[in-house]
């Protein structure tokens, strides 16, 4: 079995454009700052539209599901985007350290202007994410990020973005799950990875409105828009490393989900992919 890496190594992922793209019931996992640098990004939520224009910033909160308009710019053609996703050990550092800012922040709006400190900060981020993550490397880059979030709570936008996410039973399986996309996961071999009964796995997974199959697929799908849209692995390699073994099943089932192949992706970023026969 092929297997990429589907936990990010970095935080921070690049998206680009050069004709529109639109996806339905994108997940947001954790907490987002999307930085945009071309064109205009819409994002859709049951409530609200919001759009941030080429020099602002989006903060997407964790949970849920929205649907993302990618727009290039009208002159030069392309749409470009940074997207830092919040980490939850570094996020749980941050409150123990800073936990008194953090409580007294007020809620952030989704779409601003990024003042001076909080553009430098990103791109002292952004420079040490350049840096393999482990080790001193690895500290540096979280004391970078530090320096984001204050100069962001400086702002008065890091509210959404210091939020840590609820526990729960669903949130472990999304995260086992992350690891190894493509394993054939059974509810009985989920259960003993976590130490419970199956009985006790279905029941918490009821009170939190979950079910395992609802719960595999979704990350196997939001774990593959993510290498559609950031990496360049063959949609064959990036169907098998998610566990499907047929493409064609893959990308019926990235259509269903998103409203569009992923072979339609790539050619809105001006790719050409090559699709294999598993091997």
């Amino acid at each position: 079995m092929r297997t990429l890496i589907p936990v990010l190594n970095s935080p921070m992922a690049t998206y680009h454009a050069r004709s529109c793209q639109r996806m339905a019931r994108v997940p947001v996992w954790q907490a987002q700052l999307v930085a945009v640098l071309e064109g205009r990004k819409e994002v859709r939520t049951e409530y609200a539209v919001h759009q941030a224009e080429a020099g602002q910033w989006l903060v997407l909160p964790a949970g849920g599901e929205v649907e993302v308009v990618n727009l290039p710019d009208p002159v030069s053609g392309r749409y470009l985007a940074f997207t830092l996703s919040q980490d939850r050990q570094w996020l749980t550092r941050f409150h123990r350290a800073f936990g008194q800012l953090v409580a007294a922040a007020a809620q952030s709006a989704p779409v601003f202007t990024p003042s001076d400190d909080s553009r430098v900060a990103l791109e002292r981020l952004m420079a040490a994410l350049t840096a393999p993550l482990e080790g001193l490397d690895l500290a540096i880059a979280e004391h970078s990020w530090q320096g984001l979030m204050l100069a962001l709570l400086r702002q008065g936008q890091a509210g959404a973005l210091l939020t840590l996410p609820a526990e729960g039973v669903a949130l472990r399986l999304q995260a086992m799950f992350q690891f190894e996309p493509g394993r054939g996961w059974t509810l009985e071999d989920a259960a003993t990875r976590l130490a419970l009964s199956q009985a006790t796995l279905r029941r918490r997974l009821a009170e939190e409105g979950k079910s395992f199959s609802q719960i595999l697929t979704d990350t196997r799908l939001g774990l593959a828009l993510g290498q559609v849209m950031t990496g360049r692995e063959r949609l064959t390699d990036i169907a098998l490393a998610c566990g499907y073994q047929s493409p064609s099943r893959f990308a019926e089932a990235f259509r269903r989900r998103f409203g569009v192949l992923p072979s339609a992706l790539r050619a809105s970023q001006g790719l050409t992919d090559t699709v294999s026969a598993p091997s």
